[in-house]
């Protein structure tokens, strides 16, 4: 399909633009029925409710429709809810034991939205510093949970249904040197957090910015990125000052998020027509129309890839062939990354055997 109308009505659902074409003449009902599946790929059904709500009268989608994308948008509006006052509630607890958590993306990005209870949720990610074996004890002295998942960033629970992440590592970049630079600046940034309305703490908008490209590339090298996330940084690049944006533009490429943030900016002024005096740097169309490509094919995260659905033995060739892939795009972070995955693939053999798997992630 040509994603011309899906922009369109994005813009438009997100108070972007006061004009759209839905609002001049009857779309027909294929057009809703892919704007609705575009949403729904793309985990955007409740910015796009907020589009069909402003629509004039006659100008709506059919009733069936409607009623489904209702369905859908007061189910977000729920869930937000309910993750905002987990995200309060385990904040409170973490307090008790004596340390300051922050909430990365997710409720700290949706207050930026023109109507936050409308942005789709997910889990919740906390930051908490101090090292991995501090936020396991902490975890353990709030009484959070007694055994739970651990990866190199993070331990993973669930809580009143609620998928949480207390990270140690809020993100990362492949290239030790890079990677030496950015948690360094991630570091200083810590101590700038505070808290909200909500009851709960968000990073500085400095460290949001930085960590946030970095979780995008991430996420674009693991496997795919969805446009709920560029919309995220879209809304912080709105809502940041010329001052923080030149911060964080300045240590792009020490922190090795140039070329992602390149990208990024090239996509953002595509879809959501960015302002040039709100960019963190030059956009770079090739590696711009790459990321896009991605974003397109794979949905949210990549979960509507063709990939994301096949044997596991495809998906291990599909992936090495992705290495290539990414080596125009970022040729250091693709090496490294691709070093990473062998030295993963070969302490990971004991596990596989015991569990009987050849694949251990959700993917």
């Amino acid at each position: 399909m040509s994603h011309t109308l899906p922009f369109a009505f994005l813009r438009y659902s997100l108070g972007l633009s006061q004009e759209f074409e839905g609002a001049s003449r009857v779309l027909t009902h294929e057009e809703w029925v892919e704007l609705f599946k575009f949403a729904k790929e793309q985990c955007l059904a409740g910015v796009f409710y907020c589009g069909m709500q402003k629509l004039p009268d006659g100008f709506k989608p059919p009733q069936n429709l409607a009623l489904r994308w209702t369905i859908d948008a007061e189910s977000i509006r729920g869930q937000n809810e309910k993750v905002d006052a987990v995200a309060s509630a385990l904040t409170e607890r973490f307090n008790l034991v004596g340390c300051k958590p922050v909430v990365l993306k997710g409720p700290a990005n949706a207050r930026y939205y023109p109507e936050a209870q409308f942005r789709y949720p997910g889990d919740i990610d906390f930051f908490i510093a101090g090292g991995k074996e501090f936020v396991i004890s902490k975890i353990h002295d709030a009484c959070l949970a007694d055994n739970f998942p651990l990866s190199s960033h993070h331990a993973s629970f669930t809580w009143d249904d609620i998928e949480v992440e207390v990270h140690f590592v809020a993100t990362d970049a492949y290239s030790p040197r890079k990677n030496d630079a950015l948690q360094s600046f991630l570091s200083d940034e810590t101590q700038k957090s505070y808290a909200t309305a909500g009851g709960f703490n968000v990073p500085s908008m400095v460290y949001a910015l930085m960590m946030q490209v970095s979780h995008i590339k991430q996420h674009l090298f693991k496997g795919g990125i969805g446009l709920r996330q560029l919309i995220d940084y879209h809304q912080l690049l709105q809502h940041s000052t010329k001052e923080e944006r030149s911060q964080v533009a300045n240590k792009l490429r020490d922190c090795g998020q140039d070329k992602i943030a390149g990208a990024l900016m090239y996509v953002l002024r595509e879809i959501l027509a960015l302002d040039e005096g709100r960019m963190l740097c030059a956009p770079d169309e090739r590696r711009g129309k790459f990321l896009l490509k991605i974003v397109l094919e794979g949905g949210n995260f990549g979960w509507y890839a063709e990939d994301y659905i096949q044997p596991v033995i495809n998906r291990w060739f599909k992936d090495r062939v992705r290495f290539f892939r990414l080596l125009p795009f970022d040729a250091t972070e693709a090496l490294w990354r691709e070093l990473f995955y062998w030295r993963d693939t070969v302490k990971l053999i004991p596990r596989r055997i015991k569990q009987r798997r050849l694949a251990l992630g959700k993917r």
